[in-house]
């Protein structure tokens, strides 16, 4: 490929990444009663000294509190849909009252504004920018980024700060690195999972691990003196299993049996609703098909749901195998620790393998996360081998919008792109010895 070749395709991704954008700003404004809706609730919550995790809207109570536009005045649901840590609500509750659809727009904002720094990242680290497009482009129209996109999800975000946590460690910032853990698993506490392969390697990387656990206990520590604090955690973490039980349909409830629509007024939180949900988005859904371990055993069982103990067995032997392997590798191989590049993949492996065997639905919307990865392949394209490139790019393919639907289409996606970063783990062209490179504290010189 010549030079003009190469800056015509160039060019072209650049026009097709500028339709994406303006085509995911429709998706976000026609679209009312986001899922940001119950995260800017439960901020206003919090905000107002209420605990939001067991909290349902009954007549009577401010109508900034709605969440639903249909809820159950029968009290027959425990758990509310209110999902998003306390953390993150009081990072958000600074704006969380203002209109919630100025929120949203924000948010659409702030999402592609993390896209962008992980993409300029990625080109100023690999000076290539047609592999940047080439990846960044297509994935503006998956269904997991217009998924994202619709219910205004947050996501992206916890890729986005497990990426500065890994772009730290490449430049050898350990407790930059260490804060940005923190920061994801405060937001997101499966994060942790992250740490896993770092432990191996403890003497090389206790910074980053002693740094990322300081940070957390200080947190806690503070949470325990601020009693309302403490328990929204514990109200959180005791959320999640009844999520859970729900996903599974352990616990079944009834639906909501009061319309929303008979007292919200015409324009609600500056948005005429009614005019909204008059426009509807059936023109630019996507397929909102779960995927996960948990659903593709169910199609397999004809409709029941994987023992709990089974879905911590493979989340655990998983990590296993693939602990042992890393640890076999470098045993075998290399007369010096392994390369910070091979065990920040796999920390990304073990948190998308513990996702998969989630006993929570895992939505297409969770997709978006893998861009992290693709930031790193790129980063360290030289050093990856190019089929493990090529099957990231193809599972970004296959969940375009225009592909057609066919039965586990995400979980496909997602396999294809966990056999990439396995792949690149263990096949990746990283220097295992000290003299091609040297390892001083988890920075590369």
């Amino acid at each position: 490929m010549n030079k003009t070749q190469r800056n015509c395709i160039i060019f072209f991704l650049i026009i097709l990444g500028c339709f994406g954008i303006y085509k995911t700003f429709f998706v976000q404004k026609v679209h009312v009663f986001t899922d940001m809706r119950n995260r800017v609730v439960g901020a206003r919550l919090m905000k107002d000294g209420i605990l939001p995790y067991h909290y349902h809207w009954h007549p009577g109570d401010n109508l900034k509190y709605v969440v639903q536009r249909t809820i159950d005045t029968n009290r027959f649901r425990h758990v509310s849909i209110i999902s998003a840590s306390p953390f993150f609500h009081r990072i958000l509750s600074p704006v969380a009252n203002y209109n919630e659809p100025d929120i949203v727009k924000c948010f659409f904002f702030f999402n592609y504004a993390l896209l962008f720094f992980m993409a300029i990242i990625a080109w100023y680290e690999s000076r290539n920018p047609l592999l940047v497009l080439l990846f960044f482009v297509p994935f503006l129209f998956t269904d997991g980024w217009l998924h994202h996109i619709q219910l205004s999800q947050y996501y992206l975000l916890f890729g986005f700060l497990l990426f500065m946590a890994a772009y730290t460690l490449l430049k050898g910032k350990m407790y930059a690195a260490a804060l940005f853990l923190a920061l994801a698993i405060l937001f997101k506490p499966s994060c942790i999972i992250f740490l896993i392969p770092f432990f191996l390697y403890f003497k090389t990387y206790r910074k980053f691990l002693l740094g990322s656990g300081m940070l957390l206990s200080v947190y806690a520590l503070i949470v325990c003196f601020l009693p309302f604090e403490k328990s929204n955690w514990v109200e959180y973490f005791g959320s999640i299993k009844e999520h859970a039980a729900i996903h599974q349909m352990k616990v079944v409830y009834p639906p909501g049996n009061f319309d929303m629509d008979a007292v919200l007024p015409a324009v609600f939180e500056g948005e005429n609703i009614q005019e909204q949900k008059r426009l509807g988005i059936e023109d630019e859904w996507v397929n909102p098909v779960v995927t996960n371990f948990m659903h593709v055993y169910k199609k397999f069982t004809g409709g029941k749901f994987p023992p709990t103990a089974l879905l911590e067995f493979l989340t655990l032997s998983s990590l296993a195998l693939l602990i042992f392997f890393i640890y076999k590798m470098n045993r075998k191989k290399a007369t010096a620790p392994l390369p910070v590049q091979p065990l920040i993949l796999a920390g990304f492996v073990f948190y998308f393998i513990a996702n998969f065997f989630a006993p929570i639905n895992s939505p297409p919307y969770q997709m978006v996360q893998w861009m992290a990865v693709a930031a790193i392949f790129i980063m360290e394209y030289k050093k990856i081998p190019n089929v493990f490139l090529l099957l990231l790019l193809m599972g970004i393919f296959i969940n375009l919008r225009y592909i057609p639907d066919f039965p586990g289409k995400h979980a496909a996606c997602e396999m294809i792109c966990m056999v990439a970063a396995i792949g690149a783990i263990f096949r990746g062209r990283w220097a295992l010895n000290a003299e091609s490179e040297k390892i001083v504290t988890g920075k590369i010189k």
